[in-house]
């Protein structure tokens, strides 16, 4: 059995788990998000409009006017991002998501529990989702390149590419990669922005300075390739240099992570807002690192575990070409 069968398997055991209770948690477009669960312990469900009440899960997003329900001997946690208040929903309670806070419909009272740094909340709140883009890895002894970064966005215009990769060159090994070509693309109009020949050990190249004086919405394509007697192994990632205003957000965000008092550091919510506030960056290295220190705080959160594994497999599935 193959490492990217068993892989899968994994995969799609660890999702099959986290989709008996759980539904796709995005919100409507065209409705914000008001506020997240943070954690979730037995049956909670949330209806929405003229929707039959859903079992969910960890991570699920609620929005204005969604009701939440929690079963006797449950309990539920949500983070509001307008206010960074965070509530404690026990056995019993009924509540209406409002646009700040959560009111009472019956059963016992939300309690707000904790108030998180309100930048960080913000930011998490106004996020869009970016797992899809997130970082392609090859599985740990396969040869070539990988983990390229930066993939998603850089956070200025000096740029350092970085890549790992294995390139076995001893007798009798598998036939090894010559040489490394990075290459830097702007992907509007294909232009080559820079072409380097690295030796076989390099695994960086900082880009010269000044070099990327497009605006943040401008796309550069990089590439790492290994040549060989069995032709080029390419692995090839997109990046984004963010604009002043983003970086001021990020640094404001990440600053008020860093101010929460001694008795929040454990609580695997502040990682979860701010592994959103990467997402919202296009910075999936960032908000995977995020998702795993959540994790080990909360390590039997069935619906994280689900989370992790998704970004593992798109991390570990190869994405390269044969040339």
């Amino acid at each position: 059995m193959t490492y990217s069968f068993r892989l899968t398997l994994r995969v799609l055991a660890t999702l099959a788990i986290a989709a008996v209770a759980t539904v796709p948690r995005p919100v409507s477009s065209g409705t914000p998000a008001m506020g997240q669960f943070t954690e979730v312990r037995g049956e909670v469900r949330v209806a929405r409009g003229r929707e039959l009440p859903t079992r969910i899960s960890t991570l699920h997003l609620l929005a204005p006017g969604d009701t939440i329900t929690v079963a006797p001997g449950a309990a539920a946690r949500v983070v509001v991002y307008a206010t960074g208040a965070c509530f404690q929903l026990d056995g019993g309670a009924v509540a209406l998501a409002q646009q700040a806070t959560l009111k009472r419909r019956s059963g016992p009272l939300p309690r707000n529990y904790s108030q998180l740094p309100q930048n960080l909340a913000r930011f998490a709140g106004e996020t869009r989702s970016a797992l899809g883009a997130l970082i392609a890895r090859n599985p740990p002894g396969s040869m070539g390149p990988r983990t390229l970064t930066p993939t998603g966005a850089a956070r200025d215009s000096e740029v350092v590419l970085r890549w790992e990769g294995d390139f076995p060159d001893k007798p009798g090994a598998q036939a090894a990669p010559r040489l490394i070509i990075v290459q830097v693309m702007l992907t509007a109009n294909r232009k080559v922005l820079v072409t380097e020949e690295l030796p076989l050990t390099a695994r960086e190249f900082r880009l010269p300075r000044d070099l990327l004086q497009g605006n943040s919405s401008t796309q550069y394509t990089w590439s790492v390739t290994a040549r060989g007697p069995f032709g080029s192994l390419v692995a090839e990632r997109t990046f984004r240099v963010l604009s002043v205003v983003e970086r001021s957000a990020l640094t404001a965000a990440e600053k008020a992570a860093e101010s929460v008092k001694p008795e929040q550091r454990d609580d695997p919510a502040v990682r979860l807002l701010l592994a959103r506030v990467y997402e919202r960056f296009d910075l999936p290295m960032e908000a995977i690192r995020e998702y795993l220190a959540a994790l080990a705080r909360r390590p039997d959160d069935t619906f994280i575990q689900a989370e992790v594994t998704r970004v593992e497999f798109e991390m570990l599935s190869p994405k390269k070409s044969v040339r």
